[in-house]
């Protein structure tokens, strides 16, 4: 019976749907009563499911790694695309620039701070707006190209919108891994009040669910 519950688990594991965490503490729990052989088979599998993972691991964004200070993230910015049009004590914020040979309209990088050094925990890029959305469908469909490493899923309602990728937080380790760190990257095309349309590509999301790599605990 232990058998056959692995076996199940391992066709599961690797489809990160919502209940994913709930797969990958399963497939923890069986392993830690499995039997050395079956721990042994288990093994192989957790090995390649790690190494997939990794493999679409994101670790930085315009030369910059996540979790880097705010002032070593500027001078290299700053070598790359020149002098940033705003920067504030969380964020560097750039207009108009080119990155992959794809124009954007704006480029934010944010930061998080734990009263002794920054760390960037997330970078969000804002194309154009066009009453048409039409006019973007050239542009996202190359950053869907790009980011083809990352195995992006598609959104089932909506065909504008891919998510996937692995955080920088985790550790490589198939024990540390949470459904939090498996949508890193958000692209798609969303509408603001106006109902103009705009791509949006986000690496960690700044309001909702950044790379959070200070622990504030009581």
């Amino acid at each position: 019976m232990k058998k056959y519950v692995i076996s199940i688990l391992m066709c599961i594991v690797p489809v990160l749907g919502t209940s994913a965490q709930n797969f990958i503490d399963s497939l923890i729990q069986v392993y830690d009563h499995a039997s050395i052989e079956e721990k042994r088979i288990m093994d192989i599998t957790m090995t390649k499911l790690e190494n997939e993972w990794k493999r679409t691991q994101v670790k930085e964004i315009c030369g910059i790694p996540f979790g880097e200070k705010k002032e070593v993230a500027l001078e290299v910015l700053k070598r790359k695309f020149g002098k940033p049009h705003f920067v504030t004590e969380d964020g560097i914020w750039y207009q108009f620039i080119t990155y992959g040979g794809i124009n954007f309209e704006s480029v934010l990088f944010y930061f998080q701070s734990d009263g002794k050094r920054t760390y960037m925990n997330s970078c969000s890029f804002f194309s154009r707006k066009e009453t048409n959305i039409d006019k973007l469908i050239v542009d996202f469909n190359l950053l869907v190209e790009k980011l083809k490493k990352y195995d992006l899923s598609k959104s089932e309602i909506n065909d504008y919108a891919l998510s996937g990728a692995i955080s920088p937080l985790w550790d490589g380790h198939f024990r540390s891994m949470k459904v939090e760190f498996m949508s890193a990257i958000i692209l798609d095309i969303n509408k603001d009040e106006e109902n103009k349309y705009f791509i949006r590509l986000m690496y960690g999301q700044p309001q909702i669910c950044p790379f959070n790599y200070v622990n504030e605990e009581f």
